[in-house]
């Protein structure tokens, strides 16, 4: 085979990721990687993990966790590691989209797809703060370029799959009924370890879950926890909302008329893009509108990818077709340019609110993680008289885990609506505006609930201070604090 592909393939993917850290260097792992990257350190330390105790914890994914195990020897470069990842799905994504478009039509609306998807803001945030969502949707779509560079090509498709499975289980379905396409083509044998490849990710699933929490349906059960907590069944309207927030409704529009228009020439093969599509949006649209599950952005990557494959297609398909016909070539330039037209100054927009939103999340966290690893705070902080740290909001409590390396239950992922009585508190300064990305309103009004308390009062005192936070220690604390200060 020759190497010419795959070498485009690497340099590109590598482009598109190191212009997009260009674009944002900012980027930097959202709370449910500093999650799970905690996670992994205990299970490297040999301790229970955040997805066995009662906190408020994402649900694990198999793919996400192994990435942590290799992550965490590096220390804080573990951050760096995965921000890297997210950065290369966004690359291995719009390549995928790339070849799409090639197969589809033309390299032309390939990379329309490419550019569409890389400035929509919602996915290149996604891609910037939580990899997993980014890498899903570009392991399909490579599933999805090798089905259509050769039809019921099978096992490399299903590997793929699979791989998107340890991500999403919307992957599951997909690989089921791909499976099913296979059959007719088929023998026995083969057809059994083609099963194999497709059952393997919800075995996986269900292992990790097993070893992790001693359930192997502890993902479904955490599901349906924030599902009942969420008690809301979304709209037709909401579901067209957010999908629009993702793709822009020019596009939408312009891929529906892109399948029309491929289904008429007698290009069947836009049936898989579309399949692909499809299925992942009913998966998570039909529980939002059964009250099932929340409508995420974030669940909308791939649908949002492979409606921009069909609406380039329908705008630049033309360009690889011999006998194009100028009705095609004038409505799709009009088409893009509608797209253009509608989509650009919303989306500059967009771009540049998500950019200081993400700056300011990584500067709260540059200040915070010096100041809480620091010998005098890290004193506090790591003694077990100290624990658990309580803190305002859920947004820094994984950070605080994985910097301390300490365990689970160090954290106490639930104020409660006392002020406690014993252990550590760190508080938000009194000018806590430039809190609002991480804590919005909840820092205030903690620090004002708890310092109003007459027995913490009491018994807490404050031990250190930074511009932005403050430190409150229990006399058990203080003892504690003071004797690994002197042994230090």
């Amino acid at each position: 085979m020759s190497l010419a592909r795959p070498t485009l393939a690497v340099v590109f993917i590598a482009a598109v990721a190191g212009l997009a850290a260009v674009l944002e260097p900012n980027a930097y792992p959202s709370y449910d990687y500093a999650f799970v990257l905690a996670s992994a350190q205990d299970v490297l330390e040999g301790r229970a993990t955040g997805y066995e105790v009662p906190v408020y914890s994402p649900v694990p994914h198999p793919l996400t966790l192994a990435g942590a195990l290799g992550a965490v020897p590096f220390g804080d470069g573990a951050f760096a590691i995965f921000t890297v990842l997210g950065l290369a799905s966004l690359g291995l994504l719009c390549w995928a989209l790339l070849r799409i478009g090639a197969l589809l039509g033309s390299w032309p609306a390939g990379l329309l797809a490419a550019a569409l998807v890389f400035t929509s803001p919602p996915i290149f945030e996604l891609a910037a703060r939580n990899p997993g969502d980014v890498g899903f949707a570009a392991l399909i779509g490579a599933a999805t370029a090798a089905e259509l560079a050769r039809p019921r090509r099978g096992a490399a498709v299903l590997v793929l799959l699979a791989l998107a499975g340890l991500l999403r289980p919307e992957a599951w379905l997909l690989a089921g009924l791909y499976w099913l396409y296979l059959l007719p083509a088929r023998e026995w044998p083969e057809r059994l370890r083609l099963a194999a490849l497709a059952a393997a990710a919800p075995v996986a699933w269900m292992a990790m879950d097993a070893l992790l929490t001693g359930n192997p349906l502890h993902s479904v059960e955490v599901t349906r926890v924030y599902t009942e907590k969420a008690a809301a069944t979304a709209s037709l309207g909401e579901v067209w909302k957010a999908l629009t927030s993702v793709s822009g409704w020019p596009l939408v529009l312009g891929a529906l008329a892109g399948a029309a228009l491929a289904w008429r020439d007698g290009r069947l093969t836009v049936a898989v893009p579309l399949v692909a599509g499809a299925v992942a949006l009913l998966a998570t649209v039909a529980p939002s509108l059964l009250g099932e599950s929340p409508v995420l952005r974030r669940y909308l990557v791939l649908p949002a990818a492979m409606i921009a494959a069909l609406f380039a297609f329908a705008a630049l398909g033309w360009t690889g077709a011999r006998n194009a016909r100028a009705a095609w070539c004038a409505s799709g330039l009009a088409l893009a340019a509608l797209a253009i037209v509608v989509l650009a100054n919303d989306r500059e927009r967009s771009w540049d609110s998500h950019r200081r939103d993400q700056q300011q999340r990584v500067a709260l966290l540059d200040h915070l993680q010096p100041w809480a690893t620091a010998p005098a705070q890290r004193a506090y902080l790591t003694a077990a008289a100290c624990h658990p740290i309580r803190v305002p909001g859920y947004g820094y409590r994984p950070y605080l885990r994985y910097w301390l390396n300490i365990p689970a239950r160090a954290v106490a992922f639930n104020f409660g609506s006392a002020a406690p009585k014993q252990g550590i508190v760190l508080l938000p300064t009194p000018a806590d505006d430039y809190q609002r990305r991480m804590l919005a309103s909840v820092g205030r009004t903690t620090r004002a609930s708890v310092l109003a308390g007459p027995r913490f009062a009491e018994r807490f005192r404050r031990v250190a201070r930074t511009s932005r936070w403050e430190l409150y220690a229990a006399p058990g604390c203080r003892r504690a604090a003071a004797r690994a200060i002197r042994s230090s």
